[in-house]
């Protein structure tokens, strides 16, 4: 499983009120026996 995450912003300042968008994306391995199978996708927004 790979697991990915990326802030919209470089800097996140203590104690400062803001938004900061996070990008997480989860990739799971493909056994060989299902490879020819499509993709899926699963969006889900917190």
């Amino acid at each position: 499983m790979q697991f990915n995450a990326q802030l919209d912003v470089d800097v996140v300042a203590l104690e400062a009120e803001d938004e900061v968008t996070c990008l997480v994306s989860l990739t799971a391995p493909v056994p060989e026996e299902i490879a020819d199978r499509p993709g899926e996708t699963l969006i889900a927004v917190i």
